[in-house]
């Protein structure tokens, strides 16, 4: 049985993963060990090494702490570069046969840098991808070279990733896990929901989540305090709810958790933030909600497979694929001239959808487990990863 080091440093990661560590723990081809860094281990963050402590206790290979990015770009690299010696320190002690490392995000890149110093054949999903509006875009793209196995969330990636210089035969499309997550999970009833967070749902519900576009001088501030506003004429005019999910680790954390906090303050009754709300909760949330707003992935993935319409804001998304249900806003006058009317006929529209995705039919953990099962007992990787030529 070969021992497989799985990744994660945040719960976004973790939340995407969920599925397919559970298939992976039932596998007699490999015995996966989870590597818990970043915000998990951080109050700040909401310290979600907790969540994973009370699920998978018993496979959690190594904990480990450094300083995080989100005040400057300094930082950022201060914590990859303490990250990626830390990150070898303790690969180098867990002795794995493989790793697995999902997505695009700055700790993530050191700890590909860690593993391919250490020669530990890295097993990669998620790549392919664009996000114009954040750094992670040359991250992901990084990750994907420093990669041996390929596992990507539809076929237009799985053509970028060969395009990129990588063997075909190791490229492997297998959609989204969020799909997997949206599709499968046993999600909570409306009123299990409602008891769990302590309030009742409005009719009018918006889950909101907004991170810095760290592409940009103003970490895409001006478009989400346009956006607040515009929604908070909703909560005032409508009596709507608004849910806020915490923010990332990134460049400009700081300046978009400051607008965050004032527009929570304006009204405490009606707008609620929690820092995280874990996978089972977020997922019902988004199935409920009115809509989801800002600019994370579960806009474009998720959202659609739960029958729910997406307000796209700003720039970090730009370059990946999406649904119809997702509508970009990319300016302030985009935001302001959006009639939010126009959301309610988008939801029944999607209700009645066949639940068909460009990211899969919710069995990408299974494919992937298969693979890897495959690879590890089947297939020796090449002692030199050759550059495939179109």
């Amino acid at each position: 049985m070969k021992k497989l080091v799985v990744y994660t440093s945040s719960r976004a990661d973790y939340g995407l993963l969920r599925p397919l560590i559970d298939r992976l723990k039932k596998s007699s081809a490999v015995k996966p060990v989870l590597f818990v860094t970043g915000t998990h281990l951080s109050e700040q963050y909401g310290r979600t090494i907790d969540e994973i402590k009370a699920e998978h206790a018993d496979i959690i290979g190594a904990e480990v702490n450094h300083s995080l990015g989100g005040q400057d770009y300094i930082d950022t690299a201060k914590a990859m570069s303490e990250a990626l010696l830390a990150y070898a320190q303790n690969l180098q002690m867990i002795k794995p046969d493989y790793a697995l490392v999902l997505g695009d995000r700055y700790e993530a890149m050191s700890f590909g840098l860690a593993c391919a110093t250490l020669m530990i054949p890295i097993f990669h999903i998620h790549g392919g991808e664009l996000t114009y509006g954040a750094l992670d875009d040359k991250f992901r793209h990084c990750l994907t070279k420093l990669s041996d196995y390929h596992f990507a969330s539809c076929e237009k990636y799985r053509k970028r990733i060969i395009q990129m210089g990588e063997n075909p035969d190791c490229v492997y499309n297998v959609g989204a896990l969020g799909v997997d997550n949206a599709l499968n999970a046993s999600l909570l009833s409306k009123a299990e929901l409602e008891k769990q967070l302590g309030f009742s749902l409005a009719p009018e519900t918006y889950l909101v989540t907004f991170h810095p576009e760290t592409n940009s001088v103003d970490f895409g501030a001006p478009l989400l305090k346009a956006m607040l506003k515009k929604i908070y004429e909703r909560v005032d005019q409508h009596q709507a709810l608004v849910i806020i999910t915490g923010v990332n680790s990134d460049v400009g954390a700081n300046v978009v958790r400051n607008e965050i906090e004032n527009f929570v303050k304006s009204n405490p009754a009606k707008i609620k933030y929690f820092e995280s709300l874990g996978m089972l909760k977020y997922l019902t949330c988004l199935k409920y909600a009115t809509a989801v707003v800002g600019n994370t992935s579960s806009g474009i993935l998720e959202a659609h497979s739960l029958g729910t319409p997406a307000l796209n804001i700003g720039h970090r998304q730009d370059g990946r694929e999406r649904e119809l249900s997702v509508v970009d806003l990319v300016t302030t006058d985009n935001i302001e001239a959006f009639d939010f009317k126009s959301l309610s006929n988008l939801k029944k529209g999607l209700i009645l959808f066949d639940q068909s995705s460009l990211f899969g039919n919710g069995q990408s953990s299974t494919l992937i487990t298969r693979y890897i099962e495959d690879i590890v007992t089947r297939h020796q990787v090449p002692k030199f990863k050759m550059f495939y030529d179109l």
